[in-house]
């Protein structure tokens, strides 16, 4: 089995925060999607079925947050948000957000952070998931093995 690169979906109005998210990702291996409004955010998650989230808490339309926890309802997926510093909201665990302007070096590290934690989710889930699914979190790297209970 090809493993496909891993996805990366940046939904912020702020140009400049998408381009340096952009990069910094890319950077990484990773194929990036963009979306400037929420609508769009979750379009294109339908389509790309993102590996990290990188969304706004002030994203037009739909809060950040909304859309979070609509993406997370279809399965686990890493997520960083990105704050104004006006507040991220209660139901972000601490160490998701990350104040605007960033760097790419702060970026980085979150990123190292919560797809190193956030892994775990994924493999807590294979059980819903096909065998394919389980291949390819297997080719990724994100689990060493599964066990099927029958």
């Amino acid at each position: 089995m090809t493993s496909r690169a891993q996805i990366a979906l940046v939904a912020d109005a702020d140009a400049a925060s998408v381009d340096l998210a952009r990069r910094e990702l890319r950077r990484h291996g990773m194929r990036v999607v963009t979306a400037s409004s929420s609508e769009r955010a979750l379009r294109v998650a339908e389509l790309q079925r993102p590996d990290l989230l990188v969304l706004a808490v002030d994203l037009p339309g739909i809060p950040g947050l909304e859309v979070l926890r609509r993406l997370r309802a279809r399965g686990p997926v890493p997520a960083i948000m990105l704050t104004n510093g006006r507040g991220a909201g209660q139901s972000m665990r601490t160490g998701d957000a990350l104040r605007k302007p960033f760097t790419a070096e702060q970026l980085t590290s979150r990123i190292h952070e919560v797809m190193g934690r956030d892994a775990v989710l994924a493999a807590t889930h294979i059980s819903s998931r096909s065998e394919e699914h389980t291949s390819e979190l297997q080719s990724r790297g994100l689990i060493s093995y599964a066990v099927f209970c029958l």
